[in-house]
């Protein structure tokens, strides 16, 4: 049996493709691997939603849902739903997080 992930990353977006890849990329490349990230598409017309499917096929911490446009807390609540992390971590698709980010976070948390 596996444990669950010590952080579970919430990303919802709504026509993110302009700034998506930064931020799932900056969370791929975390120092501190023990992470899961939900990749929620909020009803997006553009092609955020195959951009995050490409992720959760090239990577199994990533997971991609889609849903009707709803609003980002919305799109929030529906990844809270299935995380499994220990510790939940919103990260909006325009922003990403230094490679020592949830290193960081680990250590002051334990």
């Amino acid at each position: 049996m596996n444990d669950p992930p010590f952080f579970s990353i919430i990303i919802p977006a709504f026509n993110g493709e302009t700034f998506l890849e930064e931020g799932a990329d900056s969370v791929r490349r975390q120092t501190c691997e023990d992470w899961q990230c939900i990749l929620v598409d909020d009803g997006s017309i553009d092609s955020t939603g195959q951009m995050m499917a490409r992720y959760a096929r090239s990577c199994s911490q990533f997971v991609h849902l889609s849903r009707p446009n709803g609003g980002s807390s919305a799109a929030r609540n529906t990844a809270l739903s299935m995380a499994s992390g220990r510790w939940f971590y919103f990260l909006d698709c325009d922003d990403y997080l230094y490679p020592e980010a949830l290193q960081t976070l680990r250590a002051a948390a334990m």
